[in-house]
């Protein structure tokens, strides 16, 4: 029987950054992923500090961005292949009521380290911005597909990745350790995104699934270099390509795009630019999100050394570093888990979830 300090359930950012912490602490560990594509291969990778739509800063961000970019460059050295970036942001600006708005927000304590105050003229002729555009600095692009299949070959190299989906059916436990096939693990940590909805040992109130779209088109006579923020967020993919997204959906659930979401995001282009464009092609991921836009980090109550690492939702790529440290830390050292993203907070009682199965 093999032992190792960890069962890892799921390869999306999450599963991802936790592994990466069992890395550089030395732990074992087994990777179990179903190669389904996740909200993390399609995501569209972006950091960004602040919220736009608001002009207020993304919650946490002060510990979250700092660890993010150091994180990623880590990964990147070690596996040498380059997947980031650091980038501007460019808000539109809609009427002279928002550039008002936003050099008023550059002001503040909070925003002043990623908003310039200065208003900057739209200089690209194929971009519709009459009231000019503000800038986000600080911001970072993640070519989150390159980063997963990087991460992969890297786990099957070490021999550390199991590419199946987890039978939950197949799990037991001793008390003081997991069986699963010929593996022995300590501890178990879910990290399925929103594959954690099949998971028995999960309450159904935990995750909310959220579908989001993207469509990418092909614009020669655009020329454009940064990433724009309009009714979505328009992102150069190079070849005269961009990326546009995401839509928000709460109540489709199937996996297949919609034209719908198709027209949406063309009706969105076309306030964005002048030129023509054509669509190449559009994709689906589905975001583990939650009621109070929170992640859910702890110990799973009906199972004993199993934990939980998702609801990481749109901010995911930024925040996975932090929580996987403080979940590791946790388990590792029992240090206490902050509030808001403490698995404590969404406890039903009774817990209607499995309980978990001896030998």
């Amino acid at each position: 029987m093999k032992k190792v300090d960890y069962i890892v359930v799921g390869l999306g950012i999450a599963g991802i950054a936790f592994c990466e912490k069992l890395v550089a602490e030395n732990k074992t560990f087994v990777v179990f992923d179903s190669g389904e594509r996740n909200a993390t291969s399609v995501a569209a990778g972006t950091i960004n500090p602040t919220v736009l739509k608001r002009f207020t800063a993304v919650w946490n961000v002060e510990e979250f961005l700092p660890q993010a970019k150091l994180f990623f460059k880590q990964v990147e050295q070690r596996m040498g292949v380059s997947f980031s970036h650091e980038t501007y942001f460019y808000r539109i600006f809609n009427s002279a009521e928002e550039q008002n708005d936003w050099m008023v927000a550059s002001d503040k304590q909070k925003l002043a380290p990623y908003f310039s105050s200065e208003i900057v003229p739209n200089e690209n002729p194929q971009l519709i911005a009459p009231f000019g555009l503000g800038s986000v600095t600080e911001g970072v692009k993640v070519n989150t597909p390159l980063l997963v299949a990087a991460y992969k070959k890297y786990l099957q190299q070490q021999g550390f990745l199991k590419e199946t989906p987890f039978q939950y059916d197949d799990l037991t436990t001793t008390g003081e350790a997991h069986l699963y096939g010929e593996i022995k693990a300590s501890n178990l940590v879910f990290a399925e995104g929103v594959g954690a909805l099949q998971n028995p040992y999960y309450q159904t109130n935990w995750l909310l699934s959220r579908k989001g779209q993207y469509m990418v088109f092909k614009a020669p006579n655009l020329k454009l270099d940064e990433i724009l923020k309009g009714p979505h967020f328009l992102i150069p993919q190079g070849n005269d390509l961009y990326k546009i997204g995401a839509t928000l959906d709460r109540e489709d659930q199937t996996s297949m795009p919609t034209e719908k979401a198709k027209q949406e995001l063309i009706e969105a282009t076309k306030k964005m630019i002048h030129c023509p464009f054509e669509v190449v092609s559009q994709s689906v991921g589905f975001r583990p999100t939650t009621k109070d836009r929170r992640p859910i980090l702890g110990p799973l109550p009906t199972l004993s050394k199993a934990f939980v690492l998702n609801g990481l939702g749109t901010r995911g790529i930024m925040g996975a570093a932090t929580l996987a440290n403080i979940l590791y830390q946790h388990i590792e050292y029992g240090e206490a888990i902050p509030k808001e993203m403490d698995i404590q907070r969404t406890l039903k009682k009774p817990f209607p979830g499995r309980t978990e199965r001896k030998n």
